[in-house]
């Protein structure tokens, strides 16, 4: 009657533990499902660091752009510096090319003005542009280095004029610097131009370099806020994996301790099945006893009868015949059938006895297997109650 309801409890655990596996290989999945979504993510802000990137490049273009300005300004200085250089030696013959040196002087200040005020638009222009505001700086600061350079050059000449030294190499040097000076004149101005032109192409484009800072902030101000997102979202996902570790290492736990109990339960089982085989066994052998007992008890009283029949028998065929010899003997007789009797009733107390002891044997029996069942019921219920806390 135990065997078969502990086989069904058997199979309930053993389909609750295939209900707790079923459930962890879901919650894998759940995990797996959110860390493909995380890649997802991933490769989204990547893209979006890419497009970051593009318009980073497109800035540093912008800055290109203002470099190639930056060295026209250069050229133009340069050239400068240049001519200022070759009219030095000039200032030799205050007599003779005085006043050509004057007013080349003049005409030299005259462009430098323009070029100046040429400059000082340009400055204007660049402070309208953001992202040029450290260059129109760095290019003021270089305008006052120059005009410091100016006037050392202009102490310089005037220290030169003192002393005068071989006037004929001079004055052919400075003719043919003249020649050099109106030969270039016509390039400074065609550069100076170009320089014009340059720098109304950048007037031109400032108002699309403002569109492009616009959308450049728009665009950064998206990507901060998708990167918080995203932080926030990775951070929400991180709890949530984190909350379905430990829910997956309770379960795990729980699944051990189901498995350490199920197989403390096992070992009870197989101890109870162990214990009935046996039992059963004693309970064969007990009832071969018996029934050998049995068997040998009737074949005694069978004989023990047979031989009083044939005794009695005898007696009686005897006693007609020897009556008077068989009445000395009359009293052995009657000593020996007591003795008989004796046996016979000794016979029957062992039998009795015997049959209490078998009949309290399977009492203990008995009572030894409800104790087991009963021990096994609180196993069962304890691990039912374990498995549910487990699932809980």
């Amino acid at each position: 009657m135990e065997q078969p309801h502990l086989s069904s409890q058997l199979e309930y655990l053993e389909r609750r533990i295939q209900e707790s596996h079923s459930l962890i290989a879901k919650l894998q999945q759940r995990v797996e499902a959110q860390e493909y979504q995380l890649q997802e993510k991933s490769h989204r802000i990547e893209s979006l660091e890419t497009q970051l990137d593009d318009a980073n490049a497109e800035i540093a273009r912008i800055a290109h752009l203002d470099e190639q300005l930056n060295s026209v300004k250069d050229d133009i200085r340069q050239m400068i510096d240049q001519r200022i250089h070759r009219l030095q030696p000039a200032q030799a013959d205050p007599t003779n090319s005085g006043n050509m040196l004057a007013q080349q002087m003049e005409n030299h200040t005259k462009t430098l003005n323009i070029l100046r005020r040429e400059v000082e638009k340009t400055e204007r222009f660049d402070e309208q542009i953001a992202l040029a505001r450290t260059e129109s700086q760095r290019l003021s600061k270089s305008i006052i280095e120059f005009q410091a350079k100016l006037e050392a050059l202009g102490k310089q000449l005037d220290d030169r004029v003192k002393p005068i030294r071989l006037l004929e190499d001079q004055r052919r040097s400075d003719m043919r610097i003249l020649t050099e000076l109106q030969a270039e004149i016509p390039k400074l101005h065609q550069k100076a131009d170009s320089s014009l032109t340059k720098v109304q192409i950048v007037e031109q484009k400032i108002p699309q370099f403002a569109k492009y800072e616009a959308a450049l902030d728009g665009m950064r101000e998206e990507i901060r806020r998708h990167r918080e997102h995203m932080d926030y979202q990775i951070a929400q996902r991180e709890r949530q994996v984190k909350d379905w570790s430990e829910l997956a290492e309770t379960a795990a736990r729980h699944i051990a301790e189901s498995r350490r109990d199920m197989g403390k339960y096992a070992e009870h089982y197989q101890l109870n099945r162990r214990a009935l085989a046996s039992l059963q066994d004693f309970q064969e052998r007990l009832k071969n006893e018996q029934h050998r007992f049995g068997e040998l008890q009737r074949l005694t009283e069978e004989r023990q009868r047979t031989e009083f029949e044939k005794f009695q028998a005898e007696f009686e065929q005897r006693f007609q015949k020897r009556s008077m010899e068989i009445e000395p003997h009359l009293t052995d007789f009657e000593r020996s059938v007591e003795v008989v009797q004796k046996r016979i009733e000794e016979v029957d107390k062992y039998s009795k006895s015997l049959e209490e002891q078998v009949t309290l044997l399977m009492q203990i029996v008995e009572e030894d297997i409800q104790a087991r069942t009963i021990a096994t019921m609180s196993w069962q219920q304890r691990f039912e109650e374990i498995a549910g806390n487990g699932q809980s």
